[in-house]
């Protein structure tokens, strides 16, 4: 959905972890049996340089929203789901 290759996956009995790099930046999601989310899940926000640019591409790749774009005191948002069904803001701050 968000076009990153993972760069480290990590599959054992005691967890999982991933890793994606992109430029000098990298994401890491993990999981363990210990490491139970709210009966809701959790949601992850990505800043991205180009909001506009950002919504158009998920659009045009068919992604289903949560909450369409709007803004907040702090920035401009969206909600997306991934394909695995999880909830991921995708946003930019205001400039200072």
């Amino acid at each position: 959905m968000l076009g990153l290759k993972p760069t480290t996956v990590t599959d054992t009995p005691n967890g999982n972890w991933v890793e994606y790099e992109f430029g000098p930046y990298a994401l890491s999601l993990g999981s363990a049996p210990g490491w139970k989310p709210s009966p809701d899940g959790c949601t992850v926000a990505l800043e991205v340089a180009d909001f506009d640019a950002a919504i158009a591409t998920l659009k045009e790749a068919n992604v289903k929203f949560r909450m369409e774009p709007f803004a907040s005191p702090v920035c401009r948002m969206a909600m997306v789901f991934d394909p695995d069904g999880n909830t991921l803001c995708i946003h930019k701050r205001h400039a200072h």
